[in-house]
C-alpha cells in the first residue's frame, strides 16, 4: 500500500509539472503610478507593488528589452521604453505612464513589436542627401521621424527650412554623427533604425555655455552668432575671448542681460531666424524708385517665393512692386505694394502665413503667383492632374487653370478653374474652410449641415447624388427649396433616418455612396445595391485627415485593423494592414492605397461600381 501511494504521488506531481503555467494578465490599475529611470518595485514600503517588474515582463515579451528582470528601472529599460513608444506612436520620453502601459497590455495583434517589418518609408532607397531647401516627400519623412524622437516641432510641409536643419543637428550631435544639419547616408541610417539604437531627446533644453566651454552646443553657438553676423572666427567648438565678445555684441543688440554667458534666454533668441542680425540697420520703408541693398534682400526673397521672375538688381521697379502685392494678397497683408516693416518680416524671415496646415489659403486663379500657386500644382501632379513638366513653377498658367478644370470636372464641381473655398474643400478634404465648418467641426458633425435655404455647389452635389439616387427630379440648381427637402425627407424615410429634411451626417453617409453618374430625369431606387464613388487621391504613410479613417473604418471591417485603429493617421500599423490586405489580394505590397487596391476594398464589402 506504501509502495502505491508513493507511486501515486510521483505521478500527480509529473502530471502538475507538465501543465502549462498559466500567463499573467494585467489590468490598466495595475499601474498606480508613473515610472521613470531610477524607480523600483520597493519603492514606498511595497505600496506599489511590482509594477517596474511587470512593465520589463511586458517589453520583453514584445522584444524591446533583453536585461535582467530585476524590478529596477535603469537606463537600459528607459531605452527600450522609448524604442516602445516609438514604435508605438506614443508620447516618447522614456517614462511609463497610463498611455504607455494601456499599450503594454493591449492585445499582441494591437501593438507593434520590436521584430515587426519597418514601415514602407523604412525599406525604399533613402539615399539621397538632403540639406536646407530640399523640398518634397523625403523632407516630409525626416520631419516626421525627428518630430517622432523629439527633436523636430516644426510643420509637416516637405520644406527644409532653418528650423529643420537644426533638428537634424542635434540629432546628429546626441547620436554621435557628423554634425552638418544634413541629411546624408549615415544620418539616413541612424533616422529609420538601420545603425543601432536612437538616441531619443528628452525635455531638456541647450545647456548653458559661458567663457572656457567646448563642445556640440558650443558650436552650435557658433554658427548661431555666425548665422546673424557677429562671429566670424572659426567653428571650433571653444567657447574663447573672441566669442564672448560676439555674445556680448548680440545680446546687446538684442535687448538681452550683456553678460557674455549663453543661457536660456540668450539661446531662445539664438535658436530663432526673428533675433536681429549685426549688419541690421534701422528699417525704412522700400516702394517704387528706391534702391539698395535691403531692395535686393526683397526681390530675392520674392524670387524663393515665387513671386518674383526678373534679375535681382537692388531697383525696385514695376515688376518688383507688383511682385510685392501678390505677396501681400496672399500673407493677408494690405496689398500697397510698399514694403513695411510687417512686410519685410514676412519676406526676409519667411514667416508669412500663406499656408494654413501646408495648403493655401487664399482664392487661386490664373495669371496669379507665389508659393502657394507651386504647393497646389504639386498637389495636382500628385493626383495626377498635371504633368510635372507641364507647368511654370509658381505660376497659375493654362496648364494649371485646365488641370484645375479636370478636378473640379471628377468632383462635379462647376469648372471655373479658380480655386475657391468649395475646390478647396474637395482637394483637402481634412481642411476647415470657414467659420461655420469650424464650428461644425468642433461639434463634432463630419460634413457642413445643408438645410432649406442653404445654396451652391454643397446643394448642388447634395441634389446630383439625391437624382442618383431616384428621390429628386428636375434639376440641380444649387437651391434648397421645398422640392429639395422632400427628396431629402423620402430618403431619410426610407433608410430609417430621422425624418427633418436636414442633411447632415447621417443623411450625407448614404449620400456620399450613391455615383452621380447615375443620375437620369426618373430614376429608380435599388435600397439592397450599395455604390461607391471611387476617391481622387492616393493614401500612403503620412497621411492624415477623414480619408484615412474612412480607409481603416474599411480595414477594420475586412479584419486587417482592430477596433479602435480608425484614428485618422496613415502610420506603421495601418501601412501594415494595408500591405497585408494587398497581399492576399494579389496585389502591388506598396503600402500605397490607390485606384486598384480601392476597387478591391469595395468589393470586398458588397459594393458595386
Amino acid at each position: 500500500m506504501k509502495k502505491f501511494m508513493l507511486s501515486l504521488i510521483a505521478v500527480i506531481l509529473v502530471m502538475a509539472c507538465a501543465v502549462p503555467a498559466l500567463a499573467v494578465t494585467y489590468k490598466q490599475s495595475d499601474l498606480k503610478r508613473t515610472l521613470s529611470t531610477g524607480c523600483k518595485d520597493t519603492d514606498g514600503d511595497g505600496k506599489y507593488g511590482s509594477d517596474v517588474t511587470m512593465v520589463q515582463n511586458r517589453l520583453a515579451h514584445f522584444g524591446y528589452y533583453t536585461g535582467a528582470i530585476d524590478g529596477v528601472f535603469s537606463v537600459e529599460m528607459r531605452q527600450a521604453v522609448v524604442e516602445f513608444q516609438t514604435a508605438n506612436y506614443l508620447k516618447v520620453d522614456g517614462k511609463v505612464g497610463t498611455k504607455t502601459w494601456a499599450k503594454l497590455i493591449a492585445k499582441d495583434a494591437d501593438v507593434v513589436k520590436a521584430t515587426d517589418p519597418k514601415p514602407v518609408y523604412q525599406q525604399t532607397d533613402l539615399t539621397e542627401t538632403l540639406s536646407e531647401g530640399s523640398k518634397g516627400e523625403k523632407v516630409k519623412i525626416v520631419q516626421q521621424l525627428l518630430t517622432d524622437y523629439g527633436y523636430y516641432s516644426g510643420e509637416i510641409n516637405g520644406i527644409y527650412g532653418n528650423t529643420l536643419k537644426w533638428a537634424v543637428y542635434d540629432f546628429q550631435s546626441a547620436n554621435n554623427l557628423h554634425h552638418d544639419g544634413k541629411v546624408g547616408p549615415n544620418t539616413w541610417a541612424k533616422l529609420i533604425g538601420n545603425s543601432g539604437k536612437i538616441v531619443t531627446k528628452s525635455s531638456e533644453k541647450n545647456s548653458s555655455i559661458s567663457e572656457g566651454d567646448t563642445g556640440a552646443d558650443v558650436i552650435k553657438a557658433q554658427e548661431r552668432l555666425q548665422f546673424y553676423g557677429y562671429f566670424t572666427g572659426t567653428i571650433d567648438g571653444k567657447f574663447d575671448y573672441e566669442m564672448k565678445e560676439a555674445v556680448l555684441a548680440f545680446q546687446r543688440r538684442n535687448g538681452l542681460t550683456a553678460d557674455g554667458k549663453i543661457g536660456p534666454k540668450t539661446w531662445k533668441i539664438l535658436n530663432k531666424d526673428t533675433g536681429v542680425a549685426a549688419t541690421d540697420v534701422t528699417f525704412e520703408k522700400m516702394e517704387l524708385g528706391c534702391s539698395g541693398p535691403n531692395v535686393k534682400k526683397v526681390q530675392q526673397a520674392l524670387k524663393d517665393y515665387y513671386y518674383y521672375t526678373g534679375e535681382v538688381t537692388g531697383e525696385y521697379d514695376k515688376d518688383t512692386r507688383k511682385a510685392v502685392i501678390n505677396f501681400q494678397e496672399s500673407a493677408g497683408l494690405t496689398a500697397d505694394g510698399i514694403v513695411g516693416e510687417k512686410t519685410w518680416k514676412y519676406l526676409v524671415k519667411k514667416s508669412a502665413p500663406i499656408l494654413k496646415n501646408g495648403k493655401p489659403v487664399r482664392e487661386l486663379r490664373r495669371t496669379m503667383r507665389g508659393y502657394d500657386v507651386y504647393v497646389l500644382q504639386q498637389d495636382l501632379v500628385t493626383f495626377n492632374y498635371l504633368s510635372p513638366t507641364a507647368f511654370t513653377k509658381g505660376f497659375f498658367d493654362d496648364a494649371t487653370v485646365e488641370a484645375v478644370k479636370a478636378f473640379q470636372k471628377d468632383n462635379h464641381i462647376e469648372e471655373t478653374g479658380v480655386v475657391d473655398r468649395n475646390t478647396r474643400r474637395y482637394l483637402y478634404t481634412s481642411e476647415v474652410v470657414n467659420q461655420e465648418e469650424d464650428s461644425q467641426a468642433a461639434e463634432g458633425t463630419l460634413y457642413t449641415k445643408l438645410s432649406l435655404g442653404s445654396h451652391g455647389a454643397k446643394v448642388s452635389d447634395a441634389q446630383m447624388r439625391l437624382k442618383a439616387a431616384g428621390f429628386l427630379l428636375g434639376n440641380a440648381d444649387g437651391i434648397f427649396g421645398p422640392i429639395t427637402e422632400k427628396a431629402v425627407k423620402d430618403l431619410q424615410k426610407h433608410y430609417g433616418l430621422k425624418v427633418d429634411g436636414i442633411i447632415g451626417d447621417d443623411t450625407w453617409e448614404i449620400l456620399l455612396n450613391v455615383v452621380v453618374e447615375n443620375a437620369d430625369p426618373d430614376p429608380t431606387v435599388d435600397p439592397a445595391k450599395k455604390v461607391y464613388t471611387l476617391p481622387t487621391s492616393k493614401l500612403y504613410a503620412g497621411k492624415r485627415g477623414t480619408a484615412v479613417k474612412k480607409l481603416q473604418q474599411m480595414l477594420i471591417q475586412l479584419g486587417y485593423l482592430n477596433a479602435g485603429d480608425d484614428d485618422g493617421k496613415f502610420g506603421p500599423i495601418t501601412t501594415a494592414a494595408v500591405i497585408a490586405y494587398q497581399k492576399d489580394k494579389g496585389l502591388v505590397e506598396d503600402g500605397i492605397v490607390g485606384t486598384k487596391t480601392y476597387v478591391a476594398l469595395y468589393t470586398d464589402l458588397g459594393y458595386n461600381p
